[in-house]
């Protein structure tokens, strides 16, 4: 509903959702790259979990050699048996794997977007949707918003709280 309200308020040539792209990274790289060279599904896992050690630490690497070395050897072995799929993990992490439209993410443009962005149509929900992403709206200096961010959430029910009891 908020999002409808956006759309409404602003005119629905002005807001667009934007896009959500998602990345090789991670245990999912080395799980899509593994079923390709017919690795086992179990060896893929040990792999991944090893990987999964430097995310979950707050590790997430740009690269994925600082994910090799942020594991200090541990996944040496795994590298002698599998030579080819650590050289395709290298080659995909990072890369992008799947565009689609975000969930709740919006961008707000001062103009009609159609003419100063580019958009795509979705088919599925039939209607426009940025081509970039939030990080790239934003640093273009649109602006963005992710409606379902729990942050956006607690400035939400702050301002409901203060003009509540204003009105008072």
């Amino acid at each position: 509903r908020v999002k409808e309200y956006i759309m409404k308020k602003y005119g629905k040539d002005y807001v667009s959702d934007l896009t959500n792209i998602g990345t090789h990274k991670g245990k999912g790289a080395i799980k899509d790259l593994a079923r390709i060279l017919e690795i086992p599904y179990t060896d893929a896992e040990s792999i991944g979990d090893i990987i999964e050690t430097t995310i979950d630490a707050g590790l997430q690497k740009k690269t994925f050699e600082e994910v090799v070395s942020a594991v200090n050897g541990k996944l040496d072995s795994w590298i002698e048996k599998y030579p080819e799929l650590f050289e395709w993990a290298t080659v995909i992490y990072g890369r992008n794997k799947t565009v689609g439209v975000h969930a709740s993410g919006v961008i707000i443009g001062d103009e009609p977007l159609k003419e100063v962005y580019p958009l795509r149509w979705n088919a599925n929900q039939k209607k426009m949707f940025t081509q970039w992403n939030m990080d790239v709206a934003g640093d273009l200096g649109y602006m963005k918003m992710d409606l379902l961010g729990l942050l956006n959430l607690d400035i939400l029910e702050e301002t409901n709280r203060i003009l509540l009891s204003e009105g008072k």
